[in-house]
């Protein structure tokens, strides 16, 4: 009646390597930018953690309980009661399950989300992370509604005697809408970070290694179809379609976890956390953009190759600004491409005039003082980027 050792073993093997992965990523982040200024994306992990812990020990209970899968209306008769007791209780972990194991699986989506949405930040592609988390919550949606009306009424979802029927034993039709959802929703996500890529100018090394970085949900849609095509093509099997489940979500962890653990590794990521919260209540400086968006909160980086990048933000409503605060601080390796009015080549170092205007802010006394204009002239960007107490404007 219940699954084989290897079973057991297997699936809370992966979930402590998984779950090893999920705490290092937490570690890292709260390492580069400390747990005040954690983001949607790791409360989405935080919560898939849940969510995972949950599955496994359904996972569990099904094994050591049995369920009505695989039975039909000769062997479902046939069963004394203890044994159907027995499969009535894996039955309604198995109903359980497929919440628990969808909505862990979505939560990665929301993650890798949060994620483009920061380093998307005044860019087009922007738009594409709203219509992305409109369509997970569509697909999300839909399979909830399809788990809980595929079989009705809600009980025979975990009926064992007399036989529900291959309907609700089986449940063909989750499979099919999950595997259908999760990877188009999947391809939806990947598109958003490939344009970024494909433009910016960098050596095709470093291009290869961010692409694995951010398209790591390649790995998660390969691992969905093969619990897709392993699970139905031995659909009677529910110890086959558990293990494939965990594998999956295994997947999905570490897939989901690496680009927050990367800059864990970086040489500078250490010194530059620390000097990071030591320098987060210094004056801010700003730069206005003529060509900004009125009214848009636009955030983008000139180069996280330099050792003293600069990071886009808005400051008030209708005009964007360069606040001067180092990247290194977050020691990320999110590129972002903003709106440069003149494309430069490689390699090519540009000068230009820049009108300076100066706002002094004062943390804890609402205080600003008056503008000062002047100029000053920048070469070799993409070498450094100085800052002089100012914020300046592109003629």
């Amino acid at each position: 009646m219940g699954a084989p050792a290897s079973y057991f073993i297997e699936v809370w093997t992966e979930y402590g390597i998984g779950m090893c992965i999920f705490f290092l990523r937490f570690f890292a982040r709260a390492t580069v930018v400390g747990i005040r200024n954690f983001q949607y994306d790791d409360y989405f992990a935080l919560l898939g953690m849940v969510l995972w812990t949950i599955d496994n020990s359904l996972i569990d209970v099904m094994g050591k309980h049995g369920s009505f899968v695989g039975l039909n209306e000769q062997t479902a008769a046939a069963l004394d009661e203890k044994t159907v007791k027995s499969y009535t209780i894996g039955s309604k972990a198995l109903f359980v399950a497929w919440i628990t194991y969808v909505s862990m699986i979505w939560c990665m989506k929301a993650v890798l989300l949060g994620l483009y949405n920061r380093i998307t930040l005044g860019l087009w592609q922007h738009r594409l992370i709203k219509i992305m988390a409109v369509s997970c919550g569509i697909t999300y949606i839909a399979f909830l509604l399809t788990h809980f009306l595929h079989c009705l009424p809600i009980q025979k979802n975990w009926q064992v005697k007399p036989y529900a029927g291959d309907a609700c034993t089986l449940t063909t039709p989750n499979y099919l809408v999950v595997v259908t959802t999760n990877v188009l929703t999947d391809l939806g996500i990947l598109s958003i970070p490939l344009p970024l890529l494909w433009a910016v100018k960098i050596p095709i090394h470093r291009k290869l290694i961010i692409a694995m970085l951010l398209c790591s949900g390649i790995f998660v849609i390969c691992a969905a179809i093969l619990r897709a095509v392993f699970s139905v093509g031995n659909i009677g099997d529910l110890s086959n379609a558990a293990l494939w489940v965990s594998r999956e979500t295994f997947t999905s962890s570490i897939a989901t976890s690496i680009p927050a653990i990367k800059p864990l590794f970086s040489k500078h990521s250490w010194i530059n956390s620390s000097r990071g919260k030591s320098s987060s209540n210094k004056n801010s400086r700003g730069l206005t953009f003529p060509w900004s968006k009125s009214g848009g909160n636009t955030t983008a980086t000139l180069t996280s190759r330099m050792g003293n990048g600069y990071e886009l933000s808005n400051v008030g409503k209708g005009k964007t600004t360069l606040g001067m605060k180092p990247l290194s601080d977050q020691g990320s390796e999110e590129y972002i491409m903003g709106r440069v009015r003149d494309e430069v080549d490689r390699g090519e170092a540009i000068n230009k005039k820049i009108e300076v205007q100066v706002t002094h802010e004062y943390p804890g006394e609402g205080k600003q003082d008056s503008a000062i204009t002047s100029a000053e002239s920048i070469s070799s960007i993409g070498e450094e980027a100085k800052s002089n107490e100012t914020g300046s404007r592109w003629r």
